[in-house]
Formats: structure tokens, sequence, C-alpha cells
């Protein structure tokens, strides 16, 4: 919402020219766009959507599950309405020179706001993501075995393992990509469509399948139709989409934009550390 307000009372965003004529050069239909570049914009919005496998941990716990359809259509409803609103406005006021990721549409300031304001729904969410992946692997691990419940040394030592091995390539992975709108597209093609897409509808067919010969109804036809849609979406979008994710990654390396961003790291961690040293020798000369 920061960012949103900001870029709508600033006169142009930071990555456009700052002086002279600019044009966002907005476009419902792109004629100009290609086949790669619309399935890594659709793997991007895949991506979005991908955390729907957190919905089993939460119905596992719930007090009461009977409330989870209802609790799943208001969490999908606010989610999808804040994602079109602030998307669309965000593009309005930045079109083409809209910032990736988009909270650097502001400028350095407003950008730094918003991330120390985000950054405490940030650790929430980085939580339930570990929480999540870890739950995982650590039930997967002790299936069957006394220590799954007991609060033993296994129990502890298999449960901190987990965790922090999930931070651990999770934090070396964000360090040393330097990139991140072709990484959100690559993750949401090859992860995102079988998590939220190929996995549910082959789960719905899996429990349901049995009943085509029951059940004649438009409804329930119409549910297989749904189903085998998102198999086959899903398909096509891993394929098409890792295939624009790469294209994507390579154009990066060719135009130099990433070997950019990482000399320009390299610049500012060197500009820290020199003037950390000069620091350190300045209060180093006042004690003596």
């Amino acid at each position: 919402m920061i960012i949103t307000v900001a870029v709508g009372i600033q006169d142009r965003p930071v990555t456009a020219p700052q002086v002279g004529p600019w044009d966002k050069n907005i476009a419902a239909f792109n004629s100009e766009g290609t086949f790669l570049g619309g399935m890594a914009a659709v793997s991007t919005v895949v991506f979005s959507y991908s955390g729907t496998p957190a919905f089993f941990n939460v119905i596992g716990e719930m007090r009461e599950p009977k409330f989870y359809n209802r609790s799943l259509y208001i969490c999908q409803t606010v989610v999808t309405a804040t994602y079109l609103t602030i998307g669309i406005v965000v593009y309005y006021y930045c079109g083409q020179y809209l910032a990736n990721p988009a909270l650097g549409s502001a400028g350095v300031m407003v950008k730094k706001i918003a991330y120390g304001i985000a950054l405490p729904g940030l650790f929430v969410s980085v939580t339930i993501y570990t929480h999540v992946g870890a739950k995982m692997i650590f039930v997967r691990l002790l299936r069957g075995s006394e220590h799954l419940k007991a609060h033993s040394f296994v129990h502890w030592a298999v449960w901190l393992g987990t965790v922090a091995g999930c931070v651990t390539i999770s934090f070396i992975l964000a360090e040393s990509i330097p990139f991140f709108g072709a990484l959100t597209s690559l993750i949401g093609a090859t992860l995102g469509t079988f998590m939220c897409m190929v996995s549910n509808g082959w789960m719905w067919l899996h429990d349901n399948w049995s009943k085509r010969h029951t059940n004649k109804t438009l409804y329930f036809r119409s549910l297989v139709a749904l189903n085998v849609f998102l198999i086959v979406a899903g398909i096509f979008i891993m394929v098409a989409g890792s295939v624009a994710a790469g294209k994507a990654i390579q154009d990066g390396y060719a135009s130099g934009l990433v070997a950019a961003l990482t000399m320009d790291f390299d610049r500012q961690r060197s500009r820290v550390q020199k003037e950390r040293i000069d620091e350190e020798s300045g209060d180093e000369n006042d004690r003596q």
C-alpha cells in the first residue's frame, strides 16, 4: 500500500527518465510481446499462488476443520483482490518502468520504509514456509517411529536439523542468485504448476474418478473437465514457462544485466567495507 500511494503522488517512477517526456507504454494486450514473454508472466502469476501446499498443514491443525472451506474462500478472495488492486494501480502509474521487485519503483527512501514496515510480515512468511517444508521432511523421516511424537533426542535433533537445513539452503539460493524476476518465473513454472495445479487436479480425480459410473450430473462432469484442464494446463505451463524463464536468464547474462547487478553489488560492498575500515582507523587515531 505504501508503494501504491507513493507511485501515485510522485511525478514519475524512479526508473523512468527524470527529465523530459516519458511514456508509460501501458497496454492491456501487448502486441509487441512474445510467446515466451507471456509464458514468463503466466509463470510469475502461478508463483504467486504456489503456497497452496500450506493449506494441508492448516486443516490438519485446525480445532474446527469444518470451517476450513470458509477460511479458504475468504483467504483466496482477499489475496486475489489485493493482488489485482495493487498490481493494476502500480502498473498504471509506472507502466514499462515498473521496477523488479516493485518496491523499488518509488525510490530508495520509500523502498527502505516499505521494507522496514513489511519486515515483520516477511519474518512471519519465512517462518510459515520454513515450518511447512521442514514439517513435511520431518514427518517423512520419522513416520512410523516412536520418535515422531515423543520428546526424545532423536525427535528434536531431526526437527532442528530439518529447520536448519531448509533455512541454510534458502539463504544460499537467495544470496547466490543475482536475478529476481526470472527466478520467480522459473520457480512458478517448475514447482508452482506441480504443487497448485497438477497435483490438485490429480488428487481430485484420484478421490472421485470411481464415481463416474454412478454420478452422471452436469456438475460432476464439469468438475472432471476442470481438473483435467488443470493437469493439462499445468504441464503446458511447466514446459513452456521453464523454457521462457531459461531464455530470460540467458538474455540477462548475454546483455550484461546480471553482470552489472553483480558488479554494482560488489562495488557497494567494497564501499561499505572501505567506510568501515576508515571509521575504525579514525576511532583508533582518536584513542591514540
